[in-house]
């Protein structure tokens, strides 16, 4: 664990810890009535940037892992596997098979290119703390995408970039099936440990509320309660609940337990499985146990019957350097 420690320190290092500094939002701060949708998945460099700025401008996002079947082709998915690329392709189309892929159903956008993301959130949600925005920030979304990166590539992932068959039940499956609401972590993009816990939820794609433990974010009184009990560190630390298990009884889904899109009382989460500060070897224990359906996808997998979009992953990425638009 100190390896993986030292390893996911120098990751943020290399970022300058960009996003580990919220705005300090006021009374008047815009913030979008419904949750914004992410479709990422950890480890992508791409993905990553959109983390920080969602960091940085304190909003809560439903994060939908998106991780890779294959490396053998881009965007490439099978039925059967992959639950979020299949929901954004059946949504949004093929060509959306792009990550990361930000849904805004308050405005009715969705865009997949993170430079498009980033001056999105910023013009539609930060428009009025431009002068707060962290100089680390600026200079690093302010260099040329080729030199920006070196910067963004995390390096050993444990987890997060491949796909593990899952148990989790998407609460806008269209069976009767019961399903599972997402889960809740409170943390931030530079976090130690709060990157294993990511890792984890991307490999076994489980949908989950990101909300930023960033300085200065506005923080509920759920996590105010979580977090009494130590000194919370936000480089270091993270909070997880499953609203979906309570403690010492991990049978989940049996019961009915209302809409899976609200958001939980702070009371009910006193018996809900929590995990927090630097216990992320227990978290990730307790998400594979509870959640994997078999083994981890290996990069070299042959995907049969491809829905995604076709094209090989190294071909497209020499395309994507030389041309004149990556370079900006």
């Amino acid at each position: 664990m100190a390896i993986k420690a030292f390893i996911s320190k120098l990751n943020s290092s290399l970022r300058l810890y960009n996003g580990s500094v919220a705005i300090s939002r006021g009374k008047t701060s815009k913030i979008p009535p419904h949750k914004l949708e992410l479709y990422e998945y950890e480890a992508s460099p791409w993905c990553k940037r959109v983390r920080e700025t969602v960091n940085i401008l304190d909003l809560k996002v439903r994060i939908k892992p998106c991780p890779r079947e294959t490396f053998r082709v881009e965007g490439g998915y099978s039925n059967n596997i992959s639950i979020n690329r299949k929901e954004l392709a059946e949504k949004y189309g093929r060509e959306r098979l792009l990550f990361p892929c930000l849904v805004d159903v308050n405005k009715n956008i969705v865009l997949n290119d993170s430079s498009m993301i980033i001056e999105y959130l910023w013009n539609e949600y930060g428009n009025n703390f431009a002068h707060e925005r962290p100089k680390i920030d600026k200079f690093l979304n302010g260099l040329p995408k080729l030199l920006q990166l070196p910067l963004l590539f995390t390096f050993f992932p444990m987890n997060g970039v491949m796909a593990s068959p899952t148990k989790f039940i998407n609460s806008e499956n269209l069976s009767n099936q019961p399903s599972h609401k997402p889960l809740v972590l409170y943390s931030c993009e530079p976090s130690i440990h709060g990157r294993f816990v990511r890792e984890a939820l991307s490999t076994l794609q489980i949908h989950y509320d990101y909300i930023s433990t960033a300085d200065h974010a506005k923080l509920d009184d759920i996590f105010l309660q979580k977090a009494s009990t130590f000194h919370f560190n936000s480089k270091e630390h993270f909070i997880l609940i499953d609203p979906n298990n309570i403690r010492k009884k991990c049978d989940s889904i049996g019961e009915d337990k209302g809409d899976a899109n609200a958001d939980f009382d702070i009371d009910a989460t006193e018996n809900f499985v929590c995990f927090l500060e630097n216990d992320s070897e227990n978290a990730i224990k307790y998400l594979f146990d509870t959640y994997q359906n078999g083994d981890t996808l290996k990069m070299t997998n042959q995907i049969e019957n491809n829905l995604g979009r076709n094209g090989s992953f190294m071909k497209q990425m020499v395309e994507n350097i030389s041309s004149s638009s990556f370079l900006k």
